[in-house]
């Protein structure tokens, strides 16, 4: 699966400003989750906007990939911290790998599912068929049509007064 670079950027980004913001919560005694959590959300919306998916597959995507970032996030903590004696190099480390799955399994969600949202836009996005101006008619509709009120004179005074 082929993904852009500039996807791949924000993935890295956010798994490298993750680690820090846990750090530095934890430095201070400031409880992590409400942060996280922001930043979760924003690299979820940014991976979603560039690939073009509609509102509600954004919505649904930034749920789902919370509640899975918790989850692996709590975990994997708690597997690091039977290895590791550091409890900031735990969450660090944890909090890199929980961004990197959620942002890959986010891009790699989303190329699933855009297909169908994008047809699903095209086909609901369909521009008007174009108006007749005031005061003209379509011949080839006069010809084609069998309704006897088309096919005399009547046709251009009711049609003409019907468009607007």
């Amino acid at each position: 699966m082929k993904h852009t670079t500039k996807t791949a950027i924000i993935i890295h980004l956010f798994a490298l400003l993750h680690p820090a913001v846990a750090t530095i919560c934890r430095w201070a005694g400031v409880m992590d989750e409400i942060w996280l959590t922001m930043f979760t959300i924003a690299m979820v919306v940014l991976i979603c906007i560039r690939e073009s998916v509609k509102v509600e597959v954004i919505a649904a995507s930034v749920i789902l990939m919370n509640v899975a970032g918790y989850i692996i996030g709590v975990y994997g903590a708690r597997l690091l911290a039977l290895m590791l004696q550091s409890e900031m190099l735990v969450h660090a480390i944890s909090t890199f790998v929980t961004t990197e799955i959620i942002g890959w399994s986010t891009a790699g969600l989303l190329k699933v599912f855009r297909k169908d949202s994008a047809a699903e836009s095209r086909q609901t996005a369909r521009p008007a068929p174009p108006r007749h101006k005031e005061g003209t008619y379509n011949l080839a509709d006069r010809r084609n049509c069998t309704d006897s009120a088309v096919q005399d004179n009547s046709y251009i005074a009711l049609h003409r007064f019907s468009v607007q």
